[in-house]
């Protein structure tokens, strides 16, 4: 073979290799693209996935939160509220717990004459899933009544299992801790 045709064959090489070269940019940065854009829509999805459980954890609290600021205010006076406060939001279970205790309640708290109102202190997530939140609620009432006729200030924790109800949430169970 001559030097010629060495040459020529190295230039004809060259000029291939030359003419690929851009192809194969694309394809390496095409290829890094793809992988960088899966990777960015795993991370996006996880971002949506913690931002929809921050916002349900934040929904189901509040609800936990102003249940029992409504169960811990109420007044002899005006025991219909108090009832109607006690119902808003719960279950049929647990409104079923208050009609059958509320002769009972009713009676105590209109012979003691009692006058409470309730402030939320702290709320915590003790257990969740999916469609279920236990809280632990600590709240300060302040009470007072026939025997005890000077406010009293009674430190209180509670549970509350919120529920998922339809597309929303409600509240199951309440109970002292």
């Amino acid at each position: 073979m001559s030097t010629r045709s060495q040459k020529s064959r190295f230039r004809l090489g060259r000029l291939r290799l030359a003419l690929l070269a851009p192809y194969v940019v694309i394809a390496a940065v095409a290829a890094v693209a793809i992988v960088l854009g899966l990777k960015w829509s795993a991370a996006q999805s996880d971002l949506d996935e913690i931002r929809s459980d921050q916002a349900t954890t934040a929904e189901t609290t509040a609800l936990a939160k102003e249940y029992t600021r409504r169960s811990l205010t109420y007044d002899y006076r005006d025991m219909k509220t108090f009832f109607a406060g006690v119902e808003q939001d719960a279950t049929e279970s647990l409104k079923a717990e208050y009609r059958k205790a509320r002769p009972d309640l009713q009676t105590l708290m209109t012979t003691a004459q009692v006058v409470a109102s309730g402030e939320i202190v702290a709320t915590s997530v003790l257990w969740s899933t999916d469609d279920r939140y236990e809280f632990a609620v600590t709240a300060l009432q302040k009470t007072k009544n026939l025997q005890q006729p000077e406010e009293q200030l009674v430190p209180n924790v509670l549970k509350v299992v919120v529920v998922r109800s339809g597309d929303g949430w409600s509240v199951d169970k309440y109970s002292a801790m």
